[in-house]
């Protein structure tokens, strides 16, 4: 399968839509066409799915676009999947639910392992090397239909004891547009600027906006906004959702204690502030972690946006006014595709990472694991 996250898909998507759609429109659309063309799929087997939300993002009209152009080059036999944020997606099934669930969750501790591990790493690579073998072999178990837990716990385990240096690196938290936050592509690889710039990432997961959707859902029933059956399904079919997270941090050890997320009530809380829970979005959760963030030790946030991006246009002039009460910087970054832009932060990370090294001093080479006492 070839990575959506390529320069020529992006430009096979811009080349189809006007040119003036944030940087997911084209990069999604762009993702699929070059899916078709590359490995010459039969239309007549394939579907796509193209997730949709309410609220003031351009999101939701996503799929009437791509519904245009897939039709405009010739694949009006191939159905996309659109199920709702406003339900927390419960159009796709049920099992279908439960299973992306966990396969998510597993896949953001296992970046999580891998992002706590890479800058401090004796041999270069070594954790990227041991991210793919693990997502390979978790992607076969999903297919297979087998037990993920195990699999996790092994990874984690193997991450824990790669060589490593005994040094501390300031802490970048990482949070906005939950595309291009998550896609390397679309933002410039960001993780891995932050990395060279001298500092270790912590990347919001995916899984946080599905845990988002949830929580407003309930949030919607519990305001008279949705009719009784609506408030009992929000009851019962979210439920699994706050559990998996929950277990799946313990399934994830003792490696990752000190990165563990906290609970959406918290984040809303904070976010709710500024913000309220009826302007849906993830304008309000992009608040409440970055606040979050800062209580949990992190030394820099960075707020990643696609360029014209209306919620993070508003979270950025919100974080920018909080500064000086998080007492840490929260740079605001807006992607359109251009490469480059992280270069922003490299003399901000330096200086932070140059402050750490004069006040702890030079770190020493070690083995073995980074697990808290």
């Amino acid at each position: 399968m070839i990575p959506v996250e390529t320069v020529a898909a992006f430009e096979m998507g811009r080349a189809r839509t006007r040119g003036s759609e944030c940087l997911p429109t084209s990069a999604t659309i762009g993702g699929f066409l070059a899916l078709l063309k590359e490995r010459q799929l039969d239309p007549k087997r394939q579907a796509f799915f193209m997730g949709t939300a309410n609220g003031p993002c351009r999101f939701g009209q996503y799929v009437l676009l791509h519904r245009q152009v897939l039709d405009q080059e010739g694949y009006a036999d191939i159905p996309i999947l659109a199920p709702c944020s406003h339900n927390s997606y419960q159009g796709i099934g049920e099992d279908i639910r439960h299973m992306g669930f966990k396969a998510l969750l597993a896949a953001d501790n296992l970046f999580k392992a891998r992002c706590r591990m890479a800058p401090y790493e004796l041999e270069p690579g070594s954790s990227d090397a041991l991210l793919e073998t693990w997502t390979v072999r978790m992607e076969d178990a999903v297919e297979r239909g087998e037990k993920l837990e195990p699999l996790l716990r092994r990874a984690v385990e193997e991450f824990s004891f790669l060589p490593m240096r005994n040094e501390t690196k300031p802490l970048v938290g990482i949070v906005g547009e939950i595309y291009v936050r998550s896609n390397p592509f679309t933002n410039d690889y960001l993780v891995q600027a932050i990395e060279r710039y001298g500092g270790e990432a912590w990347l919001t997961p995916i899984t946080e906006w599905f845990l988002y959707t949830a929580q407003i859902q309930a949030w919607s029933s519990s305001e008279g906004l949705n009719g009784l059956a609506s408030r009992g399904l929000s009851l019962l079919k979210n439920q699994f959702m706050k559990r998996d997270e929950h277990h799946w941090s313990t399934v994830a050890g003792p490696f990752l204690a000190d990165r563990r997320e906290p609970s959406l009530a918290e984040v809303l809380a904070e976010g709710k502030k500024h913000l309220p829970l009826n302007f849906e979005g993830e304008a309000v959760i992009t608040i409440g972690r970055a606040v979050l963030y800062a209580r949990q030790g992190a030394d820099l946030v960075v707020n990643a946006a696609p360029f014209g991006c209306m919620p993070g246009t508003l979270t950025t002039a919100i974080l920018r006014k909080l500064q000086d009460e998080l007492g840490i910087p929260v740079v605001g970054m807006f992607y359109d595709g251009t490469p480059g832009l992280n270069r922003t932060l490299e003399p901000l990370l330096k200086g932070l990472a140059a402050d750490r090294r004069s006040a702890t001093g030079a770190g020493i080479a070690s083995t073995g694991s980074k697990c808290p006492e």
